[in-house]
């Protein structure tokens, strides 16, 4: 293999964009270091390069310098949810969500933020308002599939180990299939896809396993309470 095939000059290629990108916004924000647009640009680079903290650092500076920058606090919601700053990201989600209720990604993200706080305490009312933030996001794009990728989870991981077990299962099974429907063969769902469709098979299971515990347990109890009527018609009258 020649030095010309073994090495792929394309990640160079993006690597030397990115540079003369951040270049050009430090040379921006030199000439005017209060323009929220050329934090948000760094930002953006910054999070390409996967240097996520310091990505953070400059959304929230674009939207502190423009406190109507919807990209900027979309971008610092979503890199907040990368380190699980849930709180963060959910103050970023409200703020967007209070001039543009319809947006179905800020929906979507404030649903994500309020169950990465999920915890004991506050159980019942996080669960209740994610859902609903899912519902509202189904309702503004029904065709997109990530609502119901979601709604699945938090029947699965969360309702379904508090609530009814098999009720809660058989419903994020449902949601599962609708996703998978909706999803179809885009890529850039495949990880989903691959994952939905192992709950699904996995969900099934746990619900068959557990008819036929209940089954066997109302075996058992028709069986006592026949030995229990037995024994009584054995005592001496």
């Amino acid at each position: 293999m020649s030095t010309a095939q073994a090495l792929d000059p394309r990640p160079w290629r993006i690597w030397a964009s990115f540079a003369l990108a951040e270049l050009v916004c430090a040379q921006g924000l030199r000439a005017n270091s209060s323009d929220p647009t050329a934090y948000n640009a760094i930002g953006v680079i910054l999070a390409q390069r996967r240097e996520h903290a310091e990505a953070v650092e400059a959304f929230d500076r674009a939207r502190q310098l423009a406190p109507d920058f919807y990209e900027a606090h979309m971008n610092f919601a979503a890199a907040s949810l990368h380190f699980r700053g849930f709180s963060q990201a959910e103050g970023a989600y409200r703020m967007v969500l209070k001039t543009r209720p319809r947006d179905y990604d800020a929906r979507l993200g404030l649903a994500l933020a309020l169950r990465g706080q999920i915890v004991n305490s506050n159980f019942d009312a996080l669960v209740k308002e994610s859902a609903e933030h899912l519902a509202t996001a189904k309702d503004i794009s029904p065709d997109r599939p990530e609502a119901f990728y979601n709604e699945a989870i938090l029947h699965r991981e969360y309702r379904a180990k508090r609530y009814d077990a098999d009720a809660d299962l058989l419903l994020a099974k449902s949601l599962y299939e609708q996703f998978l429907a909706k999803a179809g063969s885009q890529d850039k769902y495949s990880n989903r896809v691959k994952r939905a469709k192992e709950q699904i098979v996995e969900i099934q299971m746990i619900v068959s396993f557990n008819e036929e515990a209940k089954r066997e347990r109302a075996e058992a109890e028709r069986e006592a309470e026949a030995a229990e009527r037995e024994e009584r018609a054995d005592l001496p009258k």
